[in-house]
């Protein structure tokens, strides 16, 4: 997640939350995992399972 939009093709805004930027994705392990910072709605989850599918070629 990052604050402002990066320009990137496969970036997704999260509503107040800031933008998914889904080429920088990394392996997330469970220590990394923080506090619930808020919830997106279906159009913005469906955005981001687009970008992923792209970038993971899973078309």
């Amino acid at each position: 997640m990052v604050d402002q939009d990066p320009g990137a093709l496969l970036a997704v805004k999260t509503g107040a939350h800031g933008w998914a930027l889904i080429p920088s994705i990394e392996g997330v392990h469970k220590r990394r995992l923080g506090d619930v910072v808020g919830h997106i709605g279906i159009e913005e989850q469906e955005a981001v399972g687009r970008a992923l599918r792209a970038v993971l070629d899973l078309d």
